[in-house]
């Protein structure tokens, strides 16, 4: 997804981290922003996320932090635009 525009102050890039349920993912990159908090947004996909791709999209457009984790992506819904 192409996030950038206009006003965008939101991050350029978009990194995956992917593996297996239980390999350590989510410890792996919480370590990793240990001590990046300010330049940082955790955000926790929950199974019953009512928030679409659209959600996401305008949260990234509007966000100035330099890192965004989101933590069980293949949770979100319909997160079609979001995968282009």
């Amino acid at each position: 997804v192409v996030v950038a525009g206009e006003g965008h102050r939101g991050p350029e890039k978009v990194l995956v981290v992917a593996g297996l349920l239980g390999t350590g993912k989510t410890v792996g990159i919480l370590q990793a922003l240990d001590g990046l908090e300010q330049d940082a947004a955790y955000v926790l996909i929950q199974r019953d996320e009512t928030e679409t791709d659209r959600d996401y999209i305008d949260f990234l457009r509007n966000t100035d932090k330099k890192y965004i984790i989101f933590d069980e992506y293949t949770r979100i819904r319909d997160r079609d635009a979001l995968d282009r």
